[in-house]
């Protein structure tokens, strides 16, 4: 962390905002001084008010899009998680191949609502955890902070009461 920049609370930041640059493939820009977030689209960065700002000399810092491994991961994770076993072979089967974001989509789908509600909040919550790690790492709140926002394991498992379906709850 450098002299002039202030460590942050996770308070003072927009997780959801966060999140979704780091879902964006493109990315996008944090102003560590406000907490604001942009994000970068068709290559440019959205929502700013004056397009002649220089994101470098304004000492913001670039969020770069989570790989789409990451995110062919996170499903490989949460099939693994499923406990009605019929559900989870065909979200393994969706998985194989090209295209297997959108298999995996229509099957979620296909499968229940419930199943659905489970896998966004599973989303969600693994996105959060990568994004207070990076926050950790690049030294914009401390490691204390993180850890006392909440267990990981507990982030993931208890950030809706919709994943009591995989977890062998409701089906």
């Amino acid at each position: 962390m450098s002299s002039d920049q202030r460590r942050l609370s996770l308070s003072d930041l927009n997780l959801d905002e966060l999140s979704l640059a780091f879902t964006n493939w493109e990315g996008g820009l944090f102003d560590p001084v406000t907490g604001d977030v942009y994000i970068i689209g068709g290559g440019e960065v959205l929502g700013l008010e004056n397009p002649d700002i220089d994101p470098d000399a304004e000492g913001w810092i670039r969020i770069d899009g989570d790989e789409s491994w990451t995110g062919y991961r996170d499903m490989e994770d949460f099939t693994a998680a499923v406990n009605d076993p019929v559900a989870r072979e065909r979200l393994e089967r969706s998985l194989d191949g090209r295209g297997a974001f959108l298999r995996f989509k229509n099957q979620i789908a296909e499968i229940s609502e419930a199943l659905r509600r489970s896998w966004f909040a599973y989303s969600d919550a693994v996105v959060e955890i990568r994004v207070i790690d990076w926050l950790v790492q690049i030294d914009l709140i401390s490691e204390a902070e993180a850890e006392a926002d909440a267990a990981k394991e507990q982030r993931v498992r208890g950030r809706s009461r919709h994943l009591t379906w995989l977890l062998g709850g409701d089906q």
